[in-house]
């Protein structure tokens, strides 16, 4: 087995894991979806589960 076989076999990650770990990433940069809810439904005076 070669170096770069080697290396490939040490680094390969599943495109799944490699999203989740980019939503992880986002969630800690920008905040939770949550948050975002609340903070929109402020902005239009709606509270979090609320319709009209």
């Amino acid at each position: 087995m070669g170096f770069q076989e080697l290396e490939h076999r040490l680094t390969w990650e599943h495109p799944t894991h490699l999203y989740l770990k980019k939503a992880k990433a986002d969630q800690v940069a920008f905040g939770t979806a949550g948050a975002h809810r609340s903070a929109l439904a402020g902005l239009v005076d709606l509270t979090v589960g609320e319709t009209r």
